[in-house]
């Protein structure tokens, strides 16, 4: 019997890599964020929707998305 405890349910204190660093205001397509990140299409589509409800990015025509440039 092992004792150790199973430590899946911890998260990692590394920091991920975000999407924001693939995102332009000119806005960029979604394909192409899946495709240079290596993320898979139901995490990248779960960060822009995070994204987009906290007023970051905004979507475009043609499956683009893009960031909001803030008002200065």
């Amino acid at each position: 019997l092992d004792n150790k405890k199973n430590n899946d349910d911890i998260p990692d204190n590394k920091p991920e890599t975000s999407l924001i660093e693939f995102l332009t205001p000119e806005g960029v397509y979604v394909d192409e964020i899946i495709r240079l990140s290596g993320f898979d299409s139901a995490r990248v589509n779960l960060e822009l929707l995070e994204l987009e409800m906290s007023g970051k990015i905004e979507r475009q025509a043609g499956n683009k998305v893009a960031l909001i440039k803030k008002k200065r």
